[in-house]
């Protein structure tokens, strides 16, 4: 981590007028950073610079205490675990599955209820990629490369059910990953019963309805990462609303049933809006 860029500054001024001969390559030729003016008769509204924040790889730098930080994402990067109950005083041997493939992910993961025993890292792991705060009952992780699966080893302190007692989170090391475009991505874990089925979630996502096509109803699933107002629309191909559902839903996951009385016949879009987050998928509604 540099404080001071070395050769540069924090910020450059480029004139906004100014047309890069190769925009593949900026630096391959001077630009102006300042304007000269003889003389001021008039206002110079016109006369603008583009600010570039140096080091700024991901957007994330605060310009000044009136911004807040911009923290975009391409979707979420999922940790599947399978959710089982544990007894106080039990050993149980969490497994973690990277459900896609990323060039490198980062994370700080709660384990409320539970004492860590032993850390198991995958494939193209070591412990170094890891760190125990076990006073805080923290782990972050930080890890390169195609590395996608590890497991640990816990203590219940107290019963419960793991989705309810393991949690990802920022308060260490920031949660996100990159695929190999360079693209961001949040990072939450997706747990699963004994069945397969999704039972919760902790980041954004909108599930494929159930059943599909539909005839008679179907359920519409969602996960939210923190309670939020959510407006779930409902369209047909020439994108007239068929259906509107909105309302405060709670962090976790929610089901909303639809009848077919509601929908016509044919392929329809669904699509799941909150202050934050977007996502749409594609239904179909038989005869």
């Amino acid at each position: 981590i540099y404080q001071e860029l070395p050769n540069n500054t924090s910020w450059r001024f480029v004139d906004k007028s100014f047309v890069f001969p190769n925009v593949s390559n900026p630096f391959q030729t001077l630009f102006p950073e300042n304007k000269s003016h003889a003389s001021i008769q008039t206002n110079m509204l016109t006369e603008d610079f583009v600010a570039v924040k140096i080091g700024d790889m991901n957007g994330s730098a605060l310009a000044n205490a009136q911004q807040s930080a911009e923290d975009r994402s391409a979707g979420t990067f999922y940790l599947e675990v399978a959710d089982r109950t544990v007894q106080a005083g039990e050993e149980v041997v969490v497994n973690f599955k990277a459900v896609d493939k990323m060039a490198g992910y980062q994370f700080t993961m709660d384990f409320a209820g539970l004492e860590m025993q032993a850390l198991l890292p995958g494939a193209n792991m070591t412990e170094k990629n890891f760190a125990l705060f076990a006073a805080d009952h923290r782990l972050t992780a930080s890890v390169d490369g195609q590395a996608g699966e590890f497991a640990v080893k816990f203590r219940a302190i107290q019963s419960g059910e793991l989705s309810k007692m393991l949690r990802v989170n920022s308060q260490i090391t920031h949660a996100e990953a990159y695929d190999e475009s360079g693209d961001r991505y949040d990072v939450a874990l997706r747990f699963k019963n004994s069945e397969g089925a999704t039972v919760a979630g902790s980041g954004f996502e909108l599930w494929q309805n159930q059943p599909n096509p539909m005839k008679e109803s179907t359920s519409i699933s969602f996960t939210l990462p923190a309670a939020a107002e959510a407006t779930l629309t409902i369209s047909n191909v020439a994108g007239q609303v068929l259906k509107v559902v909105k309302g405060t839903y709670a962090k976790g996951l929610h089901t909303v049933q639809i009848s077919r009385t509601d929908l016509e016949t044919g392929i329809l879009f669904y699509q799941l809006d909150t202050p934050t987050h977007s996502a749409a998928r594609k239904m179909i509604v038989a005869e």
